[in-house]
């Protein structure tokens, strides 16, 4: 019983985090034009600092912001399912996470990940796999597959 509720501790945590980020995603995949014209009149007003990044935040594509939220709707879902305690969940949240740290590289340069970033990933992949484990997700328990018949004893 600790270690199911050690695993929904965690999985509260990242859900939350997961769900302010992909909403953070899509607003500014939707709202970046809309929100430029706003910073932009209102720059004169704004410290130097969050201007030059607000500079650098425009101009990332939004395709880049879309795409990172799609990824967050996968780890969400992926989420759900490993509270559901299916094994499936657990692939979806690390895939899901694998991506988040890749899609940066490979769209905007490796000035946009850090070993932060990886060392969080690699930690909770690590800390859910063990809890799973644990829980006998992995194990043959839960394999969802039919046994096969067994010879009657005539």
């Amino acid at each position: 019983m600790k270690s199911q509720l050690s695993l929904r501790i965690l999985l509260v945590l990242s859900f939350i985090y997961a769900t302010f980020t992909m909403l953070g995603q899509t607003i500014m995949a939707t709202m970046m034009p809309t929100l430029d014209r706003i910073y932009q009149a209102a720059g004169s007003q704004m410290p130097g600092g969050f201007m030059t990044l607000w500079n650098r935040m425009v101009q990332v594509p939004r395709l880049f912001y879309a795409v990172m939220a799609l990824f967050y709707a996968v780890e969400i879902v992926g989420l759900v399912l490993m509270w559901r305690l299916h094994r499936v969940g657990f692939h979806c949240y690390t895939i899901a996470s694998l991506l988040q740290l890749v899609f940066p590289l490979l769209f905007l340069g490796k000035g946009y990940v850090g070993l932060g970033d990886v060392m969080f990933v690699a930690l909770f992949v690590a800390l859910y796999y063990m809890q799973l484990r644990q829980l006998g997700v992995f194990g043959s328990g839960n394999d969802q597959q039919p046994e096969p018949p067994q010879p009657q004893a005539e």
